[in-house]
């Protein structure tokens, strides 16, 4: 079995990023490794150069806000793994951030909730998850959402 002691758990705060915290908590539980709870917090697009769209105001509480649910996960998770995991929120383009945080912080895994989009969705919307998996330095699990949640939707 593979020496994992550093895994990087992205999340988004979704049901799917749950079950992708779950799997890491437990992985790490099984080797002993501690669990980052990532969370990047996707920048507004600038209208014209260096004009943001959202006022400061809607991002200072935006910013607390994503700070009380790190606080909460990091409580649900710690509950399972206690004294294992550490929480981070960073700034920048999701898939981007979390290859160089897995490459930069040394990783041996990345664990992550994947949506399980098809079709048309998927080639407008991307994948996240695609991106890390394709960037990433080390192995990176993808934990789908399980079958009986899963339903095809048209495009």
């Amino acid at each position: 079995m593979p020496g994992w002691t550093k895994i990087l758990c992205p999340i988004d705060f979704s049901d799917n990023s749950r079950r992708g915290m779950h799997e890491a908590l437990e992985i790490a539980k099984a080797h002993g490794a501690r669990v980052y709870l990532l969370h990047v917090l996707e920048e507004p697009w600038p209208a014209t150069r260096g004009d943001p769209i959202a006022p400061p105001e809607f991002l200072h509480r935006l910013n607390e806000r994503v700070q009380a649910d790190l606080a909460t996960w990091k409580k649900d998770a710690d509950a399972i793994a206690p004294g294992k995991v550490i929480t981070e929120m960073i700034g920048g383009h999701p898939a981007t951030e979390i290859a160089r945080v897995a490459r930069e912080g040394g990783f041996d895994l990345v664990v992550m909730g994947t949506h399980g989009r098809r079709g048309l969705r998927r080639l407008f919307i991307g994948s996240v998850t695609e991106e890390v998996i394709r960037t990433a330095p080390c192995s990176v699990l993808a934990v789908r959402p399980r079958s009986d949640d899963f339903q095809v939707q048209p495009d």
